[in-house]
Protein backbone atom coordinates (compact mmCIF):
# COMPACT_ATOMS: atom_id res chain seq x y z
CA UNK A 1 0.00 0.00 0.00
CA UNK A 2 1.14 3.17 -1.18
CA UNK A 3 1.90 6.15 1.95
CA UNK A 4 1.24 9.72 0.36
CA UNK A 5 2.99 13.04 1.46
CA UNK A 6 0.36 14.14 3.48
CA UNK A 7 0.07 10.44 5.00
CA UNK A 8 3.50 10.86 5.84
CA UNK A 9 3.61 14.39 7.10
CA UNK A 10 0.55 13.21 9.36
CA UNK A 11 2.73 9.95 10.46
CA UNK A 12 6.05 12.36 11.37
CA UNK A 13 3.83 14.45 13.71
CA UNK A 14 1.75 11.78 15.27
CA UNK A 15 5.01 9.50 16.34
CA UNK A 16 7.38 12.73 17.18
CA UNK A 17 9.44 11.07 14.08
CA UNK A 18 9.20 15.73 13.28
CA UNK A 19 7.49 18.21 15.28
CA UNK A 20 8.19 18.31 18.60
CA UNK A 21 10.12 14.85 19.19
CA UNK A 22 11.53 12.83 22.60
CA UNK A 23 15.04 14.85 21.91
CA UNK A 24 15.50 17.49 24.97
CA UNK A 25 16.54 20.58 23.62
CA UNK A 26 19.28 20.51 26.28
CA UNK A 27 20.84 17.63 24.24
CA UNK A 28 20.63 19.96 20.89
CA UNK A 29 22.20 22.90 22.12
CA UNK A 30 24.76 20.94 24.27
CA UNK A 31 25.75 18.43 21.48
CA UNK A 32 26.61 21.66 19.63
CA UNK A 33 28.87 23.15 22.01
CA UNK A 34 30.52 20.22 22.16
CA UNK A 35 31.34 19.33 18.42
CA UNK A 36 32.40 22.94 18.28
CA UNK A 37 35.16 21.97 21.83
CA UNK A 38 36.00 19.11 19.31
CA UNK A 39 34.31 16.00 21.21
CA UNK A 40 34.84 13.28 19.63
CA UNK A 41 32.19 11.36 20.19
CA UNK A 42 30.50 14.29 18.30
CA UNK A 43 32.61 14.41 15.36
CA UNK A 44 30.71 11.72 13.56
CA UNK A 45 33.74 11.51 10.47
CA UNK A 46 33.00 15.22 9.86
CA UNK A 47 33.94 17.45 12.66
CA UNK A 48 32.97 21.03 13.15
CA UNK A 49 34.61 22.79 9.80
CA UNK A 50 35.98 25.39 11.72
CA UNK A 51 32.52 26.53 13.43
CA UNK A 52 32.04 27.44 16.67
CA UNK A 53 29.09 26.54 18.65
CA UNK A 54 26.84 29.53 17.42
CA UNK A 55 28.06 29.08 13.75
CA UNK A 56 27.02 24.72 14.73
CA UNK A 57 23.62 25.73 15.58
CA UNK A 58 22.86 28.18 12.56
CA UNK A 59 23.84 24.89 10.90
CA UNK A 60 21.29 22.75 12.50
CA UNK A 61 18.56 25.54 12.36
CA UNK A 62 18.68 25.65 8.29
CA UNK A 63 18.66 21.53 8.50
CA UNK A 64 16.03 21.08 10.87
CA UNK A 65 14.08 24.46 11.07
CA UNK A 66 14.55 24.91 14.61
CA UNK A 67 15.65 28.06 16.67
CA UNK A 68 19.76 28.97 16.27
CA UNK A 69 19.70 30.54 19.82
CA UNK A 70 22.17 29.14 22.12
CA UNK A 71 20.25 30.42 25.17
CA UNK A 72 16.93 28.21 24.05
CA UNK A 73 17.86 25.11 26.13
CA UNK A 74 14.32 23.82 27.51
CA UNK A 75 11.53 22.09 25.73
CA UNK A 76 11.68 19.71 23.11
CA UNK A 77 14.21 19.80 20.02
CA UNK A 78 11.99 20.41 17.41
CA UNK A 79 12.45 19.12 13.45
CA UNK A 80 10.36 20.91 10.72
CA UNK A 81 8.29 17.89 9.21
CA UNK A 82 8.28 19.80 5.99
CA UNK A 83 12.03 19.70 5.71
CA UNK A 84 12.06 15.89 6.94
CA UNK A 85 9.42 15.38 3.35
CA UNK A 86 12.01 17.38 1.85
CA UNK A 87 15.14 15.51 2.78
CA UNK A 88 12.88 12.21 1.83
CA UNK A 89 12.44 13.26 -1.79
CA UNK A 90 15.91 14.33 -1.97
CA UNK A 91 16.56 10.42 -1.15
CA UNK A 92 13.99 9.07 -3.47
CA UNK A 93 15.41 10.30 -6.41
CA UNK A 94 18.95 9.06 -5.13
CA UNK A 95 17.17 5.38 -4.63
CA UNK A 96 15.30 5.94 -8.00
CA UNK A 97 18.35 6.83 -9.92
CA UNK A 98 20.39 4.11 -8.43
CA UNK A 99 17.56 1.17 -9.09
CA UNK A 100 17.41 2.15 -12.59
CA UNK A 101 21.20 2.31 -12.92
CA UNK A 102 21.38 -1.03 -11.07
CA UNK A 103 24.44 0.81 -8.91
CA UNK A 104 26.33 -1.01 -6.56
CA UNK A 105 25.44 0.62 -2.68
CA UNK A 106 26.60 0.08 0.70
CA UNK A 107 23.67 0.52 3.82
CA UNK A 108 25.54 1.01 6.83
CA UNK A 109 23.89 1.51 10.67
CA UNK A 110 24.73 3.00 14.07
CA UNK A 111 21.37 2.73 15.06
CA UNK A 112 20.77 -1.23 15.07
CA UNK A 113 17.83 -0.46 17.73
CA UNK A 114 16.02 2.31 15.74
CA UNK A 115 16.64 2.44 12.19
CA UNK A 116 17.79 -0.97 10.96
CA UNK A 117 14.29 -2.35 10.05
CA UNK A 118 13.96 0.66 7.96
CA UNK A 119 17.10 0.02 6.19
CA UNK A 120 16.32 -3.38 5.70
CA UNK A 121 13.32 -2.86 3.95
CA UNK A 122 15.18 -0.60 1.79
CA UNK A 123 18.07 -2.96 1.11
CA UNK A 124 15.50 -5.86 0.04
CA UNK A 125 13.74 -3.77 -2.16
CA UNK A 126 16.54 -2.77 -4.04
CA UNK A 127 18.21 -6.11 -4.61
CA UNK A 128 15.19 -6.73 -6.02
CA UNK A 129 15.44 -4.07 -8.30
CA UNK A 130 18.53 -5.09 -9.27
CA UNK A 131 20.61 -2.74 -6.95
CA UNK A 132 23.78 -5.13 -5.43
CA UNK A 133 24.26 -4.56 -1.96
CA UNK A 134 27.84 -4.46 -0.81
CA UNK A 135 28.81 -6.39 2.20
CA UNK A 136 32.53 -5.92 2.85
CA UNK A 137 34.51 -7.21 5.55
CA UNK A 138 32.25 -9.27 6.85
CA UNK A 139 33.01 -11.00 10.62
CA UNK A 140 36.78 -9.69 10.16
CA UNK A 141 38.31 -8.59 13.29
CA UNK A 142 39.00 -5.10 12.66
CA UNK A 143 41.31 -2.99 14.67
CA UNK A 144 40.08 0.09 16.72
CA UNK A 145 41.80 3.29 16.49
CA UNK A 146 41.55 2.56 20.53
CA UNK A 147 42.10 -0.54 22.33
CA UNK A 148 39.26 -2.46 23.56
CA UNK A 149 38.93 -5.26 25.64
CA UNK A 150 36.28 -7.48 23.31
CA UNK A 151 37.22 -7.45 19.23
CA UNK A 152 34.99 -5.46 17.06
CA UNK A 153 33.69 -6.83 13.86
CA UNK A 154 31.15 -5.96 10.76
CA UNK A 155 28.01 -8.06 10.01
CA UNK A 156 25.21 -7.94 7.95
CA UNK A 157 21.62 -8.51 7.99
CA UNK A 158 19.36 -8.55 5.10
CA UNK A 159 22.32 -6.32 3.42
CA UNK A 160 22.58 -3.45 6.33
CA UNK A 161 26.39 -3.38 8.20
CA UNK A 162 26.51 -2.78 11.64
CA UNK A 163 29.02 -2.99 14.08
CA UNK A 164 29.46 -5.76 16.47
CA UNK A 165 31.15 -7.65 19.31
CA UNK A 166 31.09 -11.21 19.14
CA UNK A 167 27.65 -11.19 20.46
CA UNK A 168 25.67 -7.86 20.48
CA UNK A 169 25.00 -5.29 17.31
CA UNK A 170 26.07 -2.03 18.62
CA UNK A 171 24.98 1.79 18.37
CA UNK A 172 28.11 4.10 17.57
CA UNK A 173 29.09 7.45 16.46
CA UNK A 174 32.42 6.35 15.60
CA UNK A 175 33.31 6.82 12.01
CA UNK A 176 36.33 4.41 11.73
CA UNK A 177 34.31 1.49 10.97
CA UNK A 178 33.41 3.05 7.60
CA UNK A 179 36.54 4.05 7.04
CA UNK A 180 37.48 0.43 7.09
CA UNK A 181 35.32 -1.10 4.79
CA UNK A 182 35.20 1.92 2.05
CA UNK A 183 39.10 1.46 1.93
CA UNK A 184 38.23 -2.43 1.40
CA UNK A 185 36.33 -1.36 -1.63
CA UNK A 186 35.77 0.35 -4.92
CA UNK A 187 33.46 3.62 -3.88
CA UNK A 188 29.86 2.45 -4.23
CA UNK A 189 27.53 4.70 -6.05
CA UNK A 190 25.35 5.39 -3.18
CA UNK A 191 25.27 5.16 0.30
CA UNK A 192 23.05 4.60 2.69
CA UNK A 193 24.04 5.43 6.68
CA UNK A 194 23.50 7.69 9.58
CA UNK A 195 26.12 9.04 12.88
CA UNK A 196 30.03 8.12 11.48
CA UNK A 197 28.96 6.11 8.85
CA UNK A 198 27.24 8.94 6.82
CA UNK A 199 29.94 11.52 8.42
CA UNK A 200 32.88 9.53 6.73
CA UNK A 201 30.82 9.05 3.17
CA UNK A 202 30.31 12.65 2.42
CA UNK A 203 33.13 13.63 3.20
CA UNK A 204 34.86 10.99 0.99
CA UNK A 205 32.36 13.07 -1.66
CA UNK A 206 30.14 9.87 -1.81
CA UNK A 207 26.31 10.23 -2.94
CA UNK A 208 25.34 9.39 0.37
CA UNK A 209 21.64 9.55 1.58
CA UNK A 210 21.83 10.25 5.50
CA UNK A 211 19.09 10.21 8.27
CA UNK A 212 20.21 12.20 11.26
CA UNK A 213 18.76 13.33 14.71
CA UNK A 214 18.45 17.33 15.32
CA UNK A 215 20.83 16.20 18.20
CA UNK A 216 23.36 14.79 15.83
CA UNK A 217 24.93 18.19 14.98
CA UNK A 218 27.82 17.28 12.22
CA UNK A 219 26.25 16.10 9.47
CA UNK A 220 24.05 19.46 9.47
CA UNK A 221 27.48 20.73 9.19
CA UNK A 222 28.29 19.18 6.56
CA UNK A 223 24.49 20.15 5.06
CA UNK A 224 25.28 23.37 5.42
CA UNK A 225 28.67 23.45 3.50
CA UNK A 226 27.39 21.55 0.83
CA UNK A 227 28.82 18.55 0.88
CA UNK A 228 26.03 16.41 0.60
CA UNK A 229 21.78 17.37 -0.31
CA UNK A 230 20.09 14.27 0.85
CA UNK A 231 20.05 14.26 4.94
CA UNK A 232 17.28 13.51 5.86
CA UNK A 233 16.47 15.36 9.96
CA UNK A 234 14.23 12.81 11.79
CA UNK A 235 13.87 10.97 15.24
CA UNK A 236 16.66 8.18 14.90
CA UNK A 237 15.98 6.36 17.59
CA UNK A 238 12.24 5.55 18.46
CA UNK A 239 10.68 1.97 17.92
CA UNK A 240 11.33 0.02 14.63
CA UNK A 241 8.28 0.04 13.67
CA UNK A 242 7.36 3.68 12.81
CA UNK A 243 9.83 3.96 10.18
CA UNK A 244 8.07 1.31 8.43
CA UNK A 245 5.84 4.29 6.51
CA UNK A 246 8.70 5.81 5.39
CA UNK A 247 9.93 2.54 4.22
CA UNK A 248 6.73 1.67 1.70
CA UNK A 249 7.01 6.04 0.65
CA UNK A 250 10.59 5.67 -0.22
CA UNK A 251 10.21 2.00 -1.57
CA UNK A 252 7.54 3.53 -3.66
CA UNK A 253 10.02 5.78 -5.48
CA UNK A 254 11.52 2.67 -7.46
CA UNK A 255 9.52 -0.59 -7.01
Amino acid sequence: MSVTVSDLRDHLLATGLAGDTATPRSSVVGNAEALAAGDPDKHLGVGARGLDATGVMAAVAELCGCSASLDHRDGPGTIDPDRTLRGLEAAGELLERAARDRVRMLVMTGHPTGLMAMYQALARALAGAGVRIETPLEDVRLAPPRRRKRPRLIRYADGVGVLCTLADMLHTHESWPMAAVLDAIEPPGLVLADHGYAGEAVVRGLPTISFTDVNDPAIAVAYAAGLTEAVVPLDDNLRPGVYEPIARFLTGRFA
